[in-house]
């Protein structure tokens, strides 16, 4: 049987009923990745840790550099259906697979300097997204995020018939969201409205107020990050969308809120260890010295003509 068979006849239909589609689609893809690793559908017999191993270090080893994190995702969804098959008794042994160590992330949140900063680059754009003016677009989605702290796949997805003009609430359903559990419901500042109430004026047709743009993926985060450098700001891996999610949980705990509410965590360490800048916060101004004698005076090397001259430190 190959594992294509065994995801799409058992796996899927018992243990995937009801999951994101998203979720459906990461197992999917992982599969298609180990067919294109051995250049043939993988198989039951293909579930060995030697096996499995050399899998997971030929994604890793993928011109494109893998990181760790997105290697034990891979590896997560190969126990699964492994573990699965073998409590079905279709292979004898169980997965012995280890992590791999993930490097610690310190996320950063944008300060209200370089948002300023971000807001006046995205009015600088000329050109238009879909039927909007292309300043009007992206200083009303940013302004959004930062209102909600909206994952940017959910954004896109959200229609107007979400949107309450009069009071100004959005409210997002669980099925486009993350996970496809929770509902969210967002009260908008009077800027980000009045966006919105241009952008249904522009194109009044529109199903989505974000999506209906006809842009591809790729072309639309490549503008936002045009936006981003426009703006003379960092512009790497970390400093995209999410970004705004970070910027907007941390500014909630700087005024005595709960970010992991707003966020809708589950463990208040996803919140500490993902989304606050503890710099901004303050969370990391706790300086210790360990106690020296009061009259130590250590020796500091001083650079003298291309050679190092210890001196008495004072």
């Amino acid at each position: 049987m190959t594992l294509k068979e065994l995801f799409e006849t058992k796996y899927l239909p018992v243990r995937l009923r009801g999951k994101a589609k998203d979720t459906i689609r990461l197992y999917r893809m992982m599969l298609k990745l180990w067919k294109d690793y051995l250049g043939r559908e993988p198989t039951l017999e293909d579930l060995t840790d030697e096996g499995v191993a050399a899998y997971l270090t030929w994604y890793q080893n993928r011109p494109r550099v893998t990181k760790a994190r997105s290697v034990n995702n891979r590896a997560a969804q190969v126990r699964a259906l492994w573990e699965f098959a073998a409590r079905k008794g279709l292979v004898k042994q169980f997965p012995d697979m280890t992590k791999m160590p993930e490097p610690e992330f310190i996320p950063q949140a944008w300060t209200q300097e370089q948002l300023g900063k971000l807001l006046e680059s995205c009015d600088q754009e000329r050109m238009q997204v879909g039927r909007q003016p292309a300043h009007v677009y992206w200083r009303t989605l940013i302004l959004f995020m930062l209102d909600s702290g909206e994952r940017s796949g959910a954004t896109l997805k959200i229609e107007w018939s979400h949107y309450d003009e009069e009071s100004g609430v959005m409210r997002v359903p669980a099925e486009i969201r993350k996970g496809g559990l929770k509902a969210a419901r967002y009260v908008l500042r009077e800027e980000t409205k009045a966006g919105l109430k241009t952008m249904r004026m522009v194109d009044p047709a529109a199903v989505k107020i974000f999506g209906d743009t006809k842009m591809h993926r790729s072309n639309f985060y490549k503008r936002y990050c045009r936006i981003i450098e426009r703006a003379g700001l960092p512009s790497g891996q970390h400093d995209k969308f999410h970004k705004l999610r970070r910027t907007y949980a941390t500014f909630i705990e700087s005024v005595g809120g709960d970010a992991t509410e707003a966020l809708q965590h589950s463990d208040r360490r996803i919140t500490r260890k993902s989304y606050l800048d503890r710099e901004m916060l303050g969370m990391d101004n706790h300086v210790f010295h360990v106690p020296v004698p009061p009259d130590f005076k250590p020796m500091i090397e001083v650079c003298d003509g291309g050679e190092f001259v210890p001196q008495e430190g004072g």
